[in-house]
């Protein structure tokens, strides 16, 4: 079972809410047919922490943040995740 998607404030978010914010203003280089499949807080960190959200769609991988640029990476183009708490 997946993390439910919540909002940062800890309301939840629908799927089709989430998958309309994602991938139609903050990443217009995705289909809008991508399917958000779930959705996790997490923090990208490249020098600093930037936390935001990960979105995860059939295809992509969407991160979102108040602090960067949102990005989004290609399923087929990731090689290993890993996990790491600090």
């Amino acid at each position: 079972a997946g993390v439910s998607n919540r909002s940062f404030d800890g309301s939840p978010i629908s799927p089709q809410t989430l998958a309309a914010a994602t991938t139609t203003t903050k990443f217009p280089g995705v289909p809008k047919t991508e399917r958000v499949l779930d959705s996790f807080q997490c923090s990208y960190i490249q020098g600093v922490h930037r936390y935001g959200r990960l979105a995860i769609t059939q295809n992509y991988l969407l991160f979102s943040s108040m602090v960067c640029s949102p990005f989004s990476i290609k399923l087929a183009e990731v090689e290993t995740v890993t996990k790491q708490t600090n």
